[in-house]
């Protein structure tokens, strides 16, 4: 499970602010008008936003990561043709649409009859009643918008998903590279020094054998060498005339 950061947090308030807004400035164009405190505090603008929600985050952090990413396509593809199925069945904006239609207090809901101006004969005549059973059923519609939010969710979710495991990836690669190349170092230096040594104490070994009057100068050196290697060089920075000297050494 990836860690959450407050940058993360922050974007995904940002971005969900966005998308409950979007059905309110959506229904604040309709001429009708709108009661949205009857919208805002219905159950079905709670269960709009609560659908999405549940698709964006199960399929962010569990479908994507336990299903694709480990290449068991037909689960997460099943997984996901039956929340489509569900979210076609329960039609949380067409609900929502049917909650908008409430109007508010004082606003008329249907026009008054219209009166023939005087002077004209009314018609009072009736037809007979229209037989409604041989209209034939409408059959159930498709609430085409709450599909198309599924899709966008599962795709917005899906690319989050992946670019946070990509940049999880990016920076394991990143860390592993440093301490490769650590490694390869230390090796090195392990190699180095210990050929160095022997190699020094056997020309300052010559020296005294010979009563060289530099004797004493080179074990010095020779000890300033090893002090500057195995202190000053485990830190990562290292004043330049420490380096210098050592060089001179």
């Amino acid at each position: 499970m990836f860690k959450i950061k407050a940058s993360t947090i922050i974007a995904h308030c940002i971005a969900w602010i966005i998308f409950i807004s979007l059905p309110l400035l959506f229904l604040s164009n309709r001429p009708e008008g709108v009661d949205f405190l009857h919208v805002l505090f219905s159950w079905n603008y709670v269960v709009f936003i609560c659908t999405y929600c549940f698709v964006f985050y199960l399929n962010c952090y569990v479908l994507i990561p336990d299903f694709y990413l480990r290449k068991r396509f037909f689960a997460y593809f099943g997984i996901l043709l039956a929340l489509i199925l569900v979210v076609g069945y329960i039609k949380p904006f067409d609900n929502l649409l049917a909650a908008s239609n409430h109007r508010p207090p004082g606003m008329m809901q249907n026009p008054p009859p219209a009166f023939p101006p005087q002077g004209q004969p009314q018609n009072f005549q009736q037809g007979p009643p229209p037989n409604n059973n041989n209209r034939p059923a409408h059959p159930r519609n498709i609430d085409a918008i709450s599909i198309f939010l599924f899709i966008m969710a599962t795709g917005v979710s899906a690319a989050v998903s992946i670019s946070e495991r990509w940049r999880q990836i990016e920076k394991r690669a990143t860390i592993a590279e440093a301490e490769k190349t650590s490694a390869e170092l230390s090796f090195l230096k392990a190699q180095i020094n210990p050929h160095f040594l022997f190699n020094t104490l056997n020309n300052i070994y010559s020296l005294a054998v010979t009563k060289n009057d530099n004797t004493a100068d080179c074990i010095m050196k020779l000890s300033n060498i090893m002090r500057y290697v195995t202190d000053d060089v485990s830190e990562d920075y290292v004043p330049l005339q420490s380096e210098i000297n050592c060089i001179n050494d």
